[in-house]
Parts: structure tokens; C-alpha cells; sequence
């Protein structure tokens, strides 16, 4: 892998650009999603870079700051209580970039849903712009809309009880604080659950057999793609932006 990234990455001045950054993020993640080199990260690729970079700048190099992410259009998807909504408001503040929410653009007054014209129009006012770091809706049905624009997914695979643990726990913060959501509605605890196993928590294999298909058999190489499968991951990943 180092010697591939010395030979492709490395501009002929020795600097670290941004097209090569985006390069070794997609090298790197490619090589992980196929099994190849399961303990490679992207932070490992991050350290590289910034090494490389730093020994090529000397003592004019900033310290402690790594090479950028080098995306700016972002998809963060996964079934429903996955956690994407807080990964990618952590990614819209680090990287400070808009954070558009799906459910938002979708749900109205009363737990009226906007339909299929409506919110393909909404959707496509905010991926005409140049930066964004979008959630998903775990039955990709925009996924025709979003994935073309994207220029990273990050697809939040967590384990079945992990994701069940966190549906609990954001229902019961929800209903004991009285939460508004999108449009200024107030979900109820009871129906919640309900319809997260009658839509997730049944059909999960399915669903994640749907998610493979989609992206990691995927041959699009217009797109990077991070799949991150537990809480350490989702952290390392966070700790590198």
C-alpha cells in the first residue's frame, strides 16, 4: 500500500493535493470494503499523508493537522436508528458544512408526509448545491436522487442489538422530554416502536442484504464509500475529520 501511495499519490514536488488525498481515501476504503487489507483505516491513511506531507514541508508544516477530508458533498445512510442523523451533524460541525435531514424536508404538520413530487423537488433544491452532508431513509428510495451527487457514502452497518438498544433510548428521550421533531410534531413512544420493528427490526436482514447489494458489490467508482460497522469505528472515523 505505501509503496502504491509513493508512486500514485505524491505529486512530483513531494505535496499532498487535494484530488491525492481524495485518491488515497478511495484507494483506502475500496481496499477494506473487498477484504484485501481488512486492518487498513483511513486514519492509517490520514498519518501517512500528513507524515508525508509534514516531511516535505519541514518545520513550515502545521502541527498536529492532518490532511482535510476531501469531500464535501456527504451521504450518510443505514436503517432507521442507526445513529446517521448525529454522525452527520457531527460531520456538518467539524467540517462545517450545511446538514440536510431527510425527515425534514419530508414530514409536515400532523405527521403529513409530502408526496413523491413535492419531496423530489425539495430534495433536488438542496443537492443543486455545491456542499452538504445529507441522512438517508433506510428503504433507499432516494438513493437514484442522492448517490449520483455524492461524492462519499458512509453507510452506518451496526449490529441488530446495538441498533435495537439505541431505538430504545432515543423513544424514551423523546417522549419523557416531550421532544418537537420535524414540522413541530410530537412522536408517540408507543407507535414508534411499533412500526421500528414492524419496518427494521423484522425485516433487517433483508434490509442490510438490500445494503450490500447496493453499495459494497457496488462497481460505481464515482463515489467513495466508508462502511462503518460499531461505535469504535464511527469514533476513529470522527477523531480524523
Amino acid at each position: 500500500m505505501a509503496g502504491w501511495v509513493a508512486t500514485h499519490i505524491l505529486s512530483p514536488l513531494g505535496e499532498v493535493s487535494e484530488r491525492s488525498k481524495e485518491h488515497a481515501w478511495k484507494v483506502c476504503i475500496r481496499q477494506r470494503i473487498e477484504g484485501s487489507n481488512p486492518s487498513l483505516s483511513a486514519k492509517h491513511v490520514f498519518k501517512w499523508l500528513f507524515y508525508m506531507n509534514k516531511k516535505s514541508h519541514g518545520k513550515n508544516s502545521p502541527p498536529h493537522s492532518p490532511p482535510h477530508f476531501p469531500f464535501a458533498r456527504i451521504y450518510v445512510t443505514g436503517v432507521s436508528a442507526a445513529g446517521k442523523s448525529d454522525l452527520a451533524r457531527r460531520i456538518s460541525d467539524a467540517l462545517r458544512l450545511p446538514y440536510v435531514e431527510l425527515d425534514a424536508l419530508y414530514w409536515k404538520t400532523n405527521w403529513v408526509g409530502s408526496t413523491d413530487p413535492e419531496m423530489s423537488d425539495n430534495l433536488r433544491q438542496e443537492l443543486s448545491k455545491d456542499k452538504w452532508v445529507i441522512d438517508g431513509r433506510q428503504d433507499l428510495s432516494h438513493d437514484t436522487l442522492i448517490v449520483p451527487r455524492s461524492q462519499v457514502v458512509i453507510w452506518l452497518d451496526l449490529p441488530l442489538h446495538v441498533i435495537t438498544y439505541q431505538v430504545i433510548k432515543r423513544t424514551l428521550e423523546r417522549a419523557t422530554k416531550r421532544r418537537r421533531l420535524w414540522a413541530g410534531n410530537i412522536e408517540n413512544p408507543w407507535l414508534a416502536i411499533v412500526n421500528w420493528i414492524r419496518f427494521t427490526f423484522v425485516p433487517y436482514y433483508r434490509l442490510r442484504r438490500s445494503y450490500i447489494g447496493q453499495y459494497r458489490d457496488s462497481s460505481d467508482l464515482e463515489f467513495a464509500l466508508i462502511r462503518l460497522r460499531n461505535r469504535k469505528q464511527i469514533r476513529g472515523f470522527v477523531s480524523v475529520l
